[in-house]
């Protein structure tokens, strides 16, 4: 990691600039400092808490420097890697920031950094103060001489009037002046005490009997005079109060069965049916003996006939309902075809419009599940959530369009817009991200987690798809995994991975027949990988190359090349290892034999150079 301290100086140079217009005013003890942080791989440290040791240094002679002041701070890096500071403000381990005499300079700045936010300081960096702000300069710089007075300046204007004063004491009292004209009258004073009663005068004639009831009707115009709480329209006895447009029903508030209808033959066919609510033109029009229903809007929960605990609001909603019992319906013909299911949710304009004995499903959105009939313990959330769903059960789709072509498949999850749009009949699925699984129509047990993830599987079974556009090699085959896409530059663990090896997982287990032959045939290259922008250089093999001396050693059904849909090739590097170690077994095999082969060799030169001897002495 390393600070690139020229940023440090045009802040500098900008607050010299700045300071020096007020030095007159106020002397500001802080300076400001500012560096970009990098890694060791020159790369910007972004968004991350540093610690930070700042040293102000003297130069006394040359190269002998003697620390002035010291101050310790942590402050966060922006999105490219500055980080900014006040020099003056931090906490103080050492000196006097408002005590350096910068006239004495010259002065440098030294700074460590600790990248994880602590005072572990790793990075280290020294750089000369080639310039000091004025104002702190001057404050501690010897004063000069005061100036002659300067020439008196041009009158400003006037200023504002002032506020008006407080009010002097009172004066003496002037004469009275004369009477003014009479006012006038005065309001007139309450009544006074009513006198005794008079004597009782003679009973007058008998009047003509009036038209009976005036008095208290309610006029066809309306009527006027009315007081409330007093006046009302009802009855004054036990008795049902009904209310007919065109001699039909269209109202009864019902204190026996406690039933409230409201609505152009709302409730029209009850009987039995107690606390039910209707409101709306036929709203629980058929209803005869049902309890407990509330609809609200025309033909809402107009065939109920004995369902119970139905609650439906919107123009239709809950129409064909029966006898069934617990369902909640709220939007235009939500749960339309319902008959005879039970415990459901549909929240949304034609949501669940065809369910007819379906149960416990829950559709949140405009035409959720809108086909569904008798599938059961679905959830969808979402404009067209499991539109096309049938008779699927244990689903849960959230998401517009997720899971929409689904007709009879079961136990799937779809979470993210269009994720698992075309699958029809797989079962127990799990799509996680915008479009994820979209293909997918007859495939079991896949799991796609990100967007575009295993885009292009139909009918694989088994198969695993993690990170944007993770794609399996083949389309339609199955137990396949894939992890990333092939922008990937980089892939890790903790630990290595751990391939399995039981025997019990193998069969027709035979000693390898490739070799030092095979091995002598891989060419090992170096190479850069076209997507990786770092372009680090990378050893391996090339697929092909591989393939041809598999092919050429008979072991062309192997499981060590593998091509996807688009023909490109992989190797699973890991089963080069066999051949490698008969490679150096076969190696070593052979330096055995070598070394028979010279000891045998050094006995027969030995007993030659012994016959030898033996022959220069006989001379």
């Amino acid at each position: 990691m390393k600070i690139k301290t020229r940023q440090f100086r045009v802040v500098l140079i900008l607050l010299n600039l700045i300071i020096s217009g007020s030095i007159f005013s106020q002397v500001p003890q802080k300076m400001s400092y500012q560096a970009v942080i990098r890694n060791n791989s020159n790369a910007l440290v972004t968004s991350t808490l540093v610690g930070m040791k700042i040293s102000i240094i003297k130069e006394t002679t040359p190269l002998v420097f003697l620390i002035i002041y010291v101050e310790t701070q942590t402050a966060t890096t922006n999105a490219h890697g500055l980080v900014s500071l006040q020099i003056g403000t931090g906490s103080v381990i050492t000196g006097t920031f408002s005590a350096i005499d910068w006239a004495s300079g010259p002065y440098f700045i030294k700074t460590e950094t600790d990248p994880t936010g602590g005072n572990l300081y790793t990075i280290v960096g020294m750089t000369e103060l080639t310039s000091v702000p004025y104002a702190l300069f001057s404050a501690n710089g010897t004063p000069g001489p005061i100036g002659l007075t300067g020439p008196a300046g041009v009158a400003g204007p006037t200023g504002l009037t002032g506020p008006i004063g407080l009010t002097g004491p009172a004066g003496v009292a002037g004469p009275t002046g004369s009477t003014g004209p009479i006012g006038p009258a005065g309001l007139t004073g309450p009544a006074g005490i009513a006198g005794p009663t008079g004597a009782a005068g003679p009973i007058g004639l008998t009047g003509a009997t009036g038209v009976s009831g005036a008095a208290s009707a309610w006029g066809l115009l309306g009527s006027a005079g009315t007081i409330d709480g007093t006046n009302f329209i009802g009855t004054t006895d036990n008795v049902v109060l009904n209310f007919k447009v065109n001699n039909q029903k269209a109202g009864r508030i019902d204190n026996l069965l406690n039933n409230t209808f409201l609505g152009y033959q709302a409730g029209n066919s009850n009987t039995l049916g107690s606390e039910n609510t209707a409101n709306g033109r036929r709203a629980l029009y058929l209803n005869t003996s049902g309890v407990y229903n509330v609809a609200n809007g025309s033909n809402s929960l107009y065939s109920n006939t004995t369902g119970i605990l139905n609650t439906s609001t919107g123009y239709g909603a809950l129409y064909s309902n029966t006898t069934g019992n617990r369902n909640t319906a709220n939007g235009a013909n939500s749960l339309y075809s319902n008959t005879t299911g039970f415990s459901n949710v549909a929240n949304g304009e034609n949501a669940l419009n065809s369910n007819t004995i379906g149960w416990y499903n829950t559709a949140n959105g405009v035409e959720a599940m809108y086909l569904n009939t008798s599938g059961y313990f679905n959830v969808a959330n979402g404009y067209q959530a499991l539109y096309s769903n049938t008779t699927g059960y244990h689903n849960a789709a959230n998401g517009r369009y997720a899971m929409y072509s689904n007709t009879s498949g079961s136990n799937n999850t779809a979470n993210g817009a269009s994720s698992m749009y075309s699958n029809t009949s797989g079962y127990s699925n799990t799509a996680d991200g915008i479009l994820a699984l979209p293909d997918n129509t007859i495939g079991n047990f896949n799991t796609a987690i990100g967007y575009h993830s295993l885009l292009g599987s139909t009918s694989g079974n088994n198969n695993t798809g993690i990170g944007h556009l993770a794609v399996v090699p083949t389309a339609t085959s199955s137990n396949q995994v894939r992890i990333g896409n092939t922008f990937v530059t980089y892939a890790g663990v903790q630990v290595a991975w751990t391939i399995t090896s039981d025997k019990r997982w193998k069969s027709d287990i035979k000693n390898s027949e490739l070799g030092l032959d095979f091995v002598k045939k891989l060419r090992p290259v170096s190479y850069f990988r076209n997507n990786d922008e770092s372009k680090k250089l990378e050893y391996g093999f090339i697929a092909q190359e591989i393939e041809e001396a598999l092919n050429n050693a008979g072991a062309s059904n192997n499981g060590i090349i593998s091509k996807d849909d688009k023909g490109m090739y992989g190797v699973r590097y890991n089963d080069l290892m066999s051949p490698m170690v008969k490679a150096i077994q076969e190696l070593n095999t052979n330096i055995e034999k070598q070394k028979q082969m010279i000891e045998m060799l050094k006995q027969e030169n030995k007993l030659m150079q012994e016959q030898i001897e033996e022959l220069k002495k006989n001379k």
